[in-house]
Order: C-alpha cells, then sequence, then structure tokens
C-alpha cells in the first residue's frame, strides 16, 4: 500500500514544477443508496444475512457522505495553442449505516492540449482498503465469514484526435491492479483495457459520445493459497457508453446530462468445482441523470441519480438468482472553487 501512495504522490513535485496558474476547490457530497453491499434479492430475504453477511451494518441500504478537495495547474506554452493541466485530489467517504464501508481516494491527473480536439491525458487513480462484504474464508474454515477488502491501482493513457469539424475520436489503453487483503489474495486481480471512442459536439449546446471497452482480467492469485486459490476467478468483458450533455441550457444551469453504460462480462472458469463462477456471464446496466447548477460564481450544485441492474446467467439456476441484484444511488454535491495566479 505503501508503495502505491508514493507513486502517485511522485508526479505532485511534476505538476507544481510546471504550474503558472492554480485553482483549487472543496466538495462536499450526501447521497443514498439502496443496496451497500449489492446483496441480491434471495440473500436480502434470507435470515443469514442478518447475522452472517451484515456483520456489524444494521441495513442493506445506508446514507452516506464525502468530503474532499481539488488542486489543478495550468501552463501554457507558446501562445495559447498548447496547454498543460494537471489536478490532483482526494476523498474521503463515509457511509452512516455501514461503518467499514468508509475508504480513501486519491488521484492524479494530466492532459496536454496543443489545438481543438487534439489531447494527451493521463490517469492514475487510488482507491484504498475498499470494503466488498462478508465471505467465507475456504482455506481455514467452511462456515465462518469475515470481512473482504480490496484495493484499487488504476493507470490510463488516452489520445484524442480531430476526424472532422467538431467530431474527434479517442483511443487508451490502461492497466488496474485489484488486490485483496489477507486472507482473500487469491481474489487478486491484474486488469487490461484498451478502449475506443468517437465523439461529437453539436454546435455550442449539445454533445454526445459512444465510448467502447474491452478488458481482461488475470487471477494472479491462481494456485497460490491451499484451496480456495485452485478456482480461477479471470474473466474478460465488453463495455458501452452513450452519455449525451446538455450544455448551459438555462442562464444559472451549467450542464444536464444523460447516460447509459452496460457492461458483458464472461469469467473462464470451467471447472465443474466452482459453481459460482463455471459458466456464468452477466450483463450490468447503468442509467445516470444529473444537472449542475451555478449558485455564485464560484459555488456549483450537482444532483445525480443512477440506477442499476445486474443480470447474471448461468447454467445453475440458483447462481442466477443469488448473483442478480439492483440498486438505486442519490445524492447532491456542492463545490467551491478558489483562483489564484501564481504570476
Amino acid at each position: 500500500m505503501r508503495r502505491r501512495l508514493i507513486t502517485i504522490l511522485s508526479l505532485m513535485p511534476l505538476s507544481l514544477a510546471s504550474a503558472s496558474v492554480s485553482s483549487w476547490s472543496l466538495q462536499f457530497r450526501t447521497g443514498y443508496d439502496s443496496n451497500v453491499l449489492r446483496l441480491s434479492t434471495v440473500e436480502q430475504n434470507s435470515p443469514l444475512s442478518v447475522t452472517k453477511i451484515l456483520g456489524n451494518q444494521s441495513t442493506f441500504d445506508s446514507e452516506y457522505l464525502r468530503l474532499g478537495g481539488r488542486l489543478n495547474w495550468q501552463r501554457r506554452f507558446r501562445a495559447d495553442d498548447t496547454v498543460l493541466r494537471q489536478a490532483v485530489y482526494a476523498y474521503w467517504t463515509d457511509y452512516v449505516h455501514a461503518p467499514a464501508r468508509g475508504y480513501p481516494s486519491i488521484g492524479w491527473t494530466g492532459d496536454f492540449s496543443w489545438g481543438p480536439y487534439r489531447h494527451v491525458r493521463g490517469r492514475v487513480t487510488w482507491l484504498n482498503h475498499y470494503y466488498l462484504r462478508r465471505y467465507i474464508d475456504r482455506d481455514q474454515t467452511l462456515d465462518q465469514r469475515v470481512g473482504c477488502y480490496f484495493s484499487d491501482l488504476d493507470h490510463r493513457l488516452e489520445m484524442t484526435q480531430p476526424v472532422m469539424r467538431r467530431t474527434w475520436i479517442s483511443s487508451g489503453v490502461g492497466f488496474l491492479q485489484r488486490y485483496y487483503s489477507v486472507p482473500f489474495t487469491e481474489f487478486d486481480l491484474d486488469i487490461t483495457y484498451g478502449s475506443f471512442g468517437l465523439h461529437r459536439d453539436w454546435g455550442r449546446s449539445y454533445r454526445t459520445a459512444l465510448n467502447l471497452t474491452y478488458g481482461w482480467a488475470k487471477n494472479r492469485g491462481l494456485h497460490q493459497t491451499a484451496r480456495a486459490s485452485r478456482l480461477d476467478r479471470s474473466y474478460h468483458y465488453v463495455e458501452g457508453d452513450l452519455p449525451l450533455l446538455w450544455r448551459r441550457p438555462a442562464r444559472h444551469i451549467r450542464e444536464i446530462g444523460l447516460s447509459v453504460r452496460q457492461e458483458w462480462r464472461y469469467y473462464m472458469a470451467e471447472s465443474s468445482e466452482d459453481v459460482l463462477h463455471s459458466g456464468r456471464s452477466h450483463t450490468d446496466t447503468q442509467g445516470n441523470a444529473w444537472v449542475r447548477v451555478n449558485l455564485a460564481p464560484d459555488w456549483s450544485l450537482k444532483i445525480q441519480g443512477r440506477v442499476r441492474y445486474r443480470q447474471t446467467h448461468s447454467r445453475y439456476a440458483r447462481v442466477e438468482d443469488l448473483k442478480s441484484f439492483h440498486q438505486v444511488l442519490t445524492w447532491v454535491e456542492i463545490a467551491k472553487e478558489f483562483e489564484h495566479d501564481w504570476k
């Protein structure tokens, strides 16, 4: 974990060294999650869920709070055509009725632009000690559950290029390390992915896009422990994203957005011992809607809602019922922006 933190923080001196103008913001979010642990209807209706799966969590849903900030640096080269923008951010998220779910996240983004729709973008994000739920450690017991946590370190590089007036394409590659805490290291994954997008500005008000991502996850924990790691959790997936953005529809409204995202995931397991993963796939669909409002010159308010539904497909009907779930999230975020010129 310490090495991952150093990787991100080491990028900060580069940002500071190249900065000429900086701005920063503070953000506060309050929201509601209808299904914090992403439990299926079968699990929610089972009396075992309260005692074995929820742990110290008293309800399936929860309100949550997030507090954080963002620092931005910008440097222009030779007139206004070439710009280097960089930012670092940090957030803390806490769930009121699910104390174990609290987690920090930090990240760095960079954007080098040398003209309209011409960009090279980089991103590094780190999600630390994220609580998934309580699972059985198959190497130690047959029925006792303990908390399962993982951390993500995601690296992404993307390039955009115009193809015609107000139309551009994007392509990118990324590498995500998803590593679990002891005793669930057999779940560790190295995920490599590539993406392609087609984007279009319709005048000054509307923007649409079609983004496609293909990735494959390698179960690096395979055969690393006595029993549980004999089961392969590797998979590959395809994801499609279709966003629509309406900018400045009214005087005090900065933007209104809609998006639909769908993921198709296919597990590689074929062993008859692995009932949960063998021959399993799922379709994960998300719908998002949001509006961002300018409250004052330096204050903004964002209201967003998300509906998510995962439909699992398996040769075993009970696995389909156990691994399918639905979730509703809503939140309100208020941000205060500050700007300072370092001339």
